[in-house]
């Protein structure tokens, strides 16, 4: 076992915990909103808590998607599926800092930027988590497609290299401050804009195209199973008499073999005896 197996299997270990607190946290939810509509007590630090509760449920769903991946028997699979786990745990943590204030949503921007303020480390930070867990998931599901026909694998690899593509532009367009320039952000814009067309479009035909497939190959196997279910009896006399048959044909060619082994053998004896009995054959005289 590997780091990352062992890394992976520590987090599957605390799996039930998770998922436990994340029950919690959406009945907690469920009962706040409850609570505040009833009361109509409207204050931004109520506004907060609902954030930072429908950012623990964001967190709980991505968590079991990620579980499944990390249970899977492909290593690149496990692999997205940790990366996955632990960019959406950086970010949960991250965002909910910043909904307290704790951390600085802007900073002040020199002036080679041109603009006042520019967005701070620590919300760069969390947009690329963020990206992180969503192009990690989805690469991951994209590879557990198990259908690898001439169909679904072309799919499969435009999808995942659009998703790089746009991962890879919106990591400079968040390191950038999206300070690019008009021509510039524009291009950026348009090839992002496309890249994640081309990716929903063809991640969602790899995962119908591999439904239908699967769909198709149980009913396959429905229907052999029916096929091959359990015999009637008269089936299975008629297997039981079939082999009886074929046991007394061998039986009857095996003794008939015998028996013309033992002929043969017999003939030699006497040939060989009556060899012995004239030794010197008499001679004809042909004068």
């Amino acid at each position: 076992m590997n780091g990352n197996d062992s890394i992976i299997r520590a987090i599957l270990n605390q799996k039930k915990q998770i998922l436990m607190a994340g029950v919690w946290i959406l009945i907690a939810e469920a009962i706040f909103g409850f609570f505040v509509i009833l009361s109509q007590v409207w204050d931004p630090l109520i506004g907060k808590i609902q954030a930072i509760f429908l950012i623990l449920a964001i967190g709980m769903f991505v968590s079991l998607a990620s579980f499944s991946l990390m249970e899977d028997k492909n290593v690149l699979v496990r692999n997205m599926g940790a990366l996955c786990f632990a960019s959406c745990m950086l970010g949960i943590v991250l965002w909910i800092l910043i909904i307290l204030e704790v951390l600085p949503v802007e900073v002040a921007s020199n002036s080679s930027t041109g603009r006042a303020y520019a967005m701070s480390i620590w919300i760069k930070t969390t947009i690329i988590a963020w990206a992180t867990f969503m192009s990690a998931l989805i690469c991951g599901a994209m590879v557990r497609t198990e259908e690898n026909s001439n169909l679904i694998l072309p799919l499969k690899l435009t999808c995942i290299v659009s998703l790089a593509i746009a991962y890879v532009l919106s990591i400079v367009l968040v390191i950038l401050d999206f300070n690019l320039g008009k021509n510039g952000g524009v291009i950026i814009a348009e090839l992002m804009g496309f890249s994640i067309l081309v990716m929903v479009i063809t991640g969602i035909a790899t995962t119908k195209i591999s439904s239908n497939a699967k769909e198709a190959q149980k009913k396959l196997k429905a229907s052999a199973g029916m096929n091959n279910g359990p015999k009637t009896d008269a089936e299975l006399r008629a297997e039981i008499e079939e082999k009886v048959r074929r046991e007394m044909i061998e039986k009857e060619v095996r003794e008939e073999f015998e028996k013309q082994k033992r002929e043969q053998e017999e003939f030699e004896r006497q040939v060989e005896a009556s060899e012995n009995n004239n030794p010197n054959p008499p001679q004809v005289d042909n004068n």
